[in-house]
């Protein structure tokens, strides 16, 4: 099966630089930067055909962080000072919750369940290495990043999380397995980019679009089987900056972002072709049953 992008319904206004996560069917867009209001509050749902706007987020930040459902969701990080907030969604509204340690801006990796996140990278006057984890109520420390950077995306949960891409003294191929203790590398990216949009676990991801330094935006994407990537199909539209979600690298979403300054409001829904993992252990019992 061939891993093809497709158009899925325009955005209620074109942003960029904002928080996404949720699955493809399910998603949460969250504040960012719009024309004429950098940042905004806005906070929309998409169904898998369009868009409708939730309550807005309570206060307006860009180059923020999400991770959880549409349901129980949370944002965290950001350009607007503290830099330490974190808010959280529970379908109807949102509300303060526990403040990072430290200044997390320029969009850190982020993955995970509103009651078991992560939080990772960022920026704060230098590229950051730190993890921190949250259970609903407040950060404790994790494991350091073996790559300090920022503007990247994170994916997967608490105990098996992933990270990828970035900007560290330039854009970067690197990714990250996180175990819930500690980071490990992963294999690299084929393409290096920074604010790139991405989704998925930490065996089957997507990431999709970003930045190369060289061009103003990327339409290729890579998919994610927990071991290598590999060549994914590419999207019908260029752009950095913008929102990822999706619960697998099979079943994507990419929307919003920017390119040559100007905020989009694409809606595109991914279709992959994730090759699974076959272990020693299944090869020999599918040799077993005459399987090659």
């Amino acid at each position: 099966m061939a891993s093809v992008w497709s158009s899925g319904g325009n955005m209620l206004a074109a942003r960029g630089y904002l928080a996404g996560y949720g699955s493809q069917s399910a998603a949460h867009s969250i504040a960012g930067s719009k024309t004429g209001e950098s940042p905004c509050n806005d906070s929309d749902e998409y169904n898998g055909t369009t868009w409708a706007n939730l309550p807005d987020l309570t206060v307006a930040i860009d180059n923020l962080s999400g991770f959880g459902s549409v349901t129980a969701g949370a944002v965290v990080g950001g350009n607007v000072s503290p830099y330490t907030q974190t808010y959280e969604y529970n379908g109807s509204s949102w509300s303060a919750g526990g403040s990072l340690p430290v200044a997390k801006q320029e969009r850190p990796a982020a993955g995970g369940s509103q009651t078991a996140g992560f939080v990772a990278g960022g920026y704060n006057g230098s590229n950051l290495g730190t993890t921190y984890e949250y259970d609903g109520t407040s950060w404790a420390a994790g494991g350091a990043l073996g790559t300090a950077r920022r503007a990247f995306y994170g994916a997967g949960t608490q105990t098996d999380g992933l990270c990828m891409g970035g900007y560290a003294a330039s854009q970067s191929p690197v990714t990250e397995e996180y175990n819930g203790t500690s980071w490990s590398a992963g294999d690299d990216l084929t393409t290096a980019r920074y604010e790139l949009d991405a989704g998925g676990s930490g065996t089957s991801a997507f990431a999709h679009g970003g930045h190369d330094g060289t061009t103003a935006g990327i339409v290729s994407t890579e998919e994610y089987n927990g071991t290598a990537w590999s060549a994914g199909g590419n999207s019908s539209n260029a752009f950095y900056a913008g929102g990822g979600a999706g619960a697998s690298g099979a079943a994507g979403l990419a929307f919003g972002g920017t390119i040559s300054a100007t905020y989009r409001s694409y809606t595109e829904e991914y279709t992959g072709d994730v090759a699974p993992v076959i272990t020693t252990y299944a090869q020999n019992n599918l040799a077993m049953l005459g399987v090659s």
